[in-house]
């Protein structure tokens, strides 16, 4: 049922005027007239039409359900709560503020639209927070099974290490990263592990020391290593000679000799007219382990090395370019190979 509707400021007009009425002309409904077609007449936008009281955007859409006090009031829109509902309701059916009606019908859709958008955020930073929850567990699991796994792990190679039998044979001579071509001695002659471990026991026990390191260097095509020891002459029981040389300066194949003064407990093994010799088959990086030894009716016995400043240990290598670097170390009682292999022989 419609209702009457005025604006304070206007008085009401029973009737309008044909200019008001604007009779429709359209050829296609020729016999149509205010009787039977009243929605062709008349001001579009006034009591009767489409914006009228009991149409669309009357009362029943925009009235105080919608747009009252409990959608645009003081909790959501504040300003709008400045406009009293009769003069809404009186400025809702004027043709003159259609254009408002319009511009509050997409504020609404504007203010849904931003309500959903906000909601549809706060929930995407909540899964986001969750996962990030999420991930962070099992980052941490799988971080505390990873160092169970390698405290795991090192338990089991202490345990079930490498072992040496005391009866097993050690060659006098190992090398990495090249090919021995010759050497002072036969390379397959060894000796008794339980001989090596006699030897590091004695070094430990009586001239305990860590290392010493001996850099190489280079004059007239030779590198020079020298280790001089203390005044107080230490044991050695094996040598380590490590060889890099610059890739940009090497050749496949590169081929060096070595020789060396090596003073031990019995006399000093001098190794000179019968150096060995290598050939670089990898990398470019060597690292050459060898154990001194004295000759018994030709027959290579292992013995323990004793050098000191009075005695030093030299090795010299010639045949390596100017672009390398070599290094003698000589283990002592707590080296790392040396405590290694001190347990490997223990049993």
């Amino acid at each position: 049922m419609n209702r009457q509707k005025s604006v304070p400021s206007t008085p009401v007009r029973a009737l309008r005027t044909p200019s008001e009425l604007h009779v429709s002309t359209n050829h296609r409904q020729p016999h149509a007239d205010i009787t039977n077609a009243p929605e062709l007449f008349g001001d579009p936008f006034g009591d009767a039409d489409l914006y009228g009281d009991s149409d669309l955007y009357g009362d029943s859409d925009f009235g105080d359900a919608d747009f009252g006090d409990s959608d645009f009031g003081d909790n959501e829109m504040g300003d709008l709560n400045d406009i009293s509902l009769a003069a809404f309701k009186s400025i809702s059916g004027d043709p003159s503020h259609r254009g408002m009606n319009r511009k509050l019908a997409l504020l609404g859709a504007g203010v849904a639209a931003a309500g959903g958008t906000l909601a549809a955020r706060a929930a995407w930073k909540r899964r986001q927070s969750r996962r990030s929850r999420e991930q962070a567990q099992v980052d941490a699991m799988i971080s505390e099974n990873a160092n169970r796994q390698t405290l795991r792990n090192q338990r089991l190679i202490r345990s079930s290490g490498g072992k040496i039998a005391r009866n097993k044979k050690m060659p006098f001579f190992q090398v990495m990263g090249a090919k021995m071509n010759s050497s002072p001695i036969d390379p397959f002659e060894g000796f008794p592990a339980d001989m090596f471990k006699h030897n590091l026991d004695r070094q430990n026990s009586d001239t305990p020391f860590l290392q010493e390191t001996a850099i190489g260097t280079f004059a007239s095509s030779i590198w020079t290593c020298t280790a001089l020891g203390d005044a107080t002459p230490r044991f050695y029981t094996g040598l380590i000679l490590q060889i890099g040389i610059n890739q940009l300066n090497a050749a496949p194949g590169t081929v060096f000799t070595v020789t060396g003064v090596f003073p031990t407990l019995t006399q000093t093994l001098v190794v000179s007219t019968t150096p060995w010799i290598f050939t670089i088959s990898r990398d470019f990086d060597v690292r050459f382990l060898l154990f001194p030894w004295q000759l018994v009716s030709n027959k290579p016995l292992s013995v323990l090395g004793r050098y000191s400043t009075a005695a030093p240990i030299t090795m010299q290598v010639a045949g390596l370019p100017a672009a390398s670097a070599v290094t003698l170390v000589v283990p002592g009682s707590l080296h790392p190979w040396a405590i290694k292999m001190r347990n490997a022989l223990m049993k």
